[in-house]
């Protein structure tokens, strides 16, 4: 059930991001003109593109979306970065605007830039409607699922002019995570658990991306009835599930320590944390954690027991 489930949202993956492909090769008709939010941010979808090769003035409020408008030929587009990006990238011209959740915002408006770029939604709404007043537009970007993630790819090629770039970066990304997301077909699935906290004990549930994320990795969920994107459970019900492989994002360790039969596998910190534009990256990493020796492994693994990590 869940090999075929990962093979259609694959396959359904690579649609969505084709038919936005197409949308933008043809002018994507759909977009509509500017107009500001109640709040200064640009609702929905961002305005109508820029100048193909003339970007706008941009300041990026965060390390993935910095990064992110690197890879679409933005570099000498950014005039302001948030203070981990700086330091992060060290790129000449750019000034520090400060922490990204509360940046100064006397220092962005005198860059005058023509868009400031931030996945944090309390960031938007706290600097949107001042920002607003001097002709800043601060799309609003809120991407909960894989899609969304591909879509918030084209709109920002879009209001930057890099519609070109956005189609190349889509395109690889949608093949890389098709690939990984069909690499069990007709083979074995892990049984995984995903613990984010463990005093109390949260795992990832079976809706959200972080579930999306896990399928697309390979992964199967051991515990299929929590209703939820992050569920309470307790040790002793992860146990009775009887998982290949526990996966540990959680920030602190299990003070106790409980013998389970499954391989734990610490994953890098961060890899939980949403919103989120670095999908293919994540994916990778946990396909590698599931799968770290044998990805093509036709049969149940061995349990290895393994006890909790105490702190």
């Amino acid at each position: 059930m869940y090999t075929a489930t990962s093979q259609a949202f694959a396959r359904r993956l690579v649609a969505v991001a084709c038919a936005a492909v197409a949308a933008l090769a043809c002018g994507d008709p759909q977009t509509p003109a500017t107009g500001d939010g109640a709040d200064g941010s640009t609702p929905n979808r961002v305005a109508s593109p820029a100048p193909e090769r003339n970007p706008p003035r941009i300041v990026s409020l965060g390390s993935e979306m910095s990064r992110l408008l690197i890879e679409l030929d933005l570099e000498r587009a950014l005039v302001g970065l948030d203070r981990a990006s700086f330091r992060q990238l060290g790129l000449a011209g750019c000034a520090d605007v400060g922490d990204a959740q509360q940046p100064d915002l006397e220092a962005i408006a005198g860059l005058t830039p023509d868009l400031v770029f931030t996945l944090d939604a309390s960031t938007r709404d706290l600097i949107a409607p001042k920002l607003a007043q001097r002709g800043v537009r601060i799309p609003r970007f809120d991407p909960k699922t894989a899609n969304e993630i591909i879509e918030t790819v084209h709109e920002i090629g879009i209001a930057t002019g890099r519609q070109a770039e956005s189609r190349a970066l889509v395109r690889g990304w949608t093949g890389e995570i098709a690939r990984i997301a069909t690499r069990r077909d007709g083979a074995y699935r892990s049984r995984v658990i995903w613990v984010l906290t463990w005093e109390p004990v949260v795992i990832v549930g079976n809706r959200g991306l972080l579930h999306e994320m896990l399928e697309l990795a390979g992964g199967e969920m051991a515990l299929h009835r929590l209703e939820g994107e992050r569920v309470e459970t307790t040790l002793a019900e992860i146990a009775a599930s009887d998982p290949d492989l526990v996966l540990d994002s959680a920030p602190q360790r299990a003070p106790q320590r409980a013998g389970l039969g499954a391989r734990l596998e610490v994953l890098p910190a961060g890899i939980d944390r949403l919103p989120t534009l670095e999908l293919p990256e994540r994916i990778r990493i946990l396909h590698a954690a599931i799968y770290p020796s044998r990805p093509d492994e036709s049969h149940p693994p061995t349990h290895s027991v393994e006890e909790m990590p105490g702190q």
